[in-house]
């Protein structure tokens, strides 16, 4: 899914991905970020939010015109130059979600998902490195995830 969302803004890009095998390795992420600069020419990362991708920022920070996008928390700030933007979990709103269908009788035997349809996940600042018109893009981008217009 993300590689599909990726290639509708950009037909031509590129989507590598590595598995550390671990979410606490610091040291693998680091590796594997500074694997995929060298190897792949890797601009911008997304990680599993874990300790993993901390290595992996290390190695971003290292390397110029690198970036990462954080999660599960607003990571970055307007001044990151690392961080460009982050991905928001709301776990309490995925439980609430939950507990609705749990007081109208209707819990159990489906998947409740967590997404930005129903605000347990959401955008999170953006670094001043992203130009407005970009940012623009990106919120019409989610808007879009949001009607389930975006990819169909």
């Amino acid at each position: 899914c993300y590689e599909k969302a990726a290639q509708k803004v950009n037909p031509d890009i590129k989507v590598s991905s590595a598995y550390a095998g671990s979410f606490s390795d610091t040291a693998k992420g680091k590796e594997i970020a500074s694997s995929m600069i060298s190897t792949y020419d890797v601009d911008v990362m997304f990680g599993d939010a874990s300790a993993v991708d901390t290595g992996a920022r290390e190695a971003l920070t290292a390397s110029e015109g690198r970036y990462g996008i954080g999660q599960p928390g607003d990571l970055g700030s307007a001044d990151d130059k690392i961080i460009i933007c982050s991905i928001v979990t709301d776990n309490a709103a995925l439980l609430k979600a939950c507990m609705e269908d749990v007081e109208s009788g209707s819990f159990g035997g489906k998947t409740i998902y967590g997404d930005l349809s129903n605000g347990c996940l959401s955008v999170g600042t953006f670094s001043n490195l992203v130009p407005d018109d970009i940012q623009t893009k990106y919120k019409e981008a989610v808007d879009q995830i949001k009607s389930g217009t975006f990819i169909q």
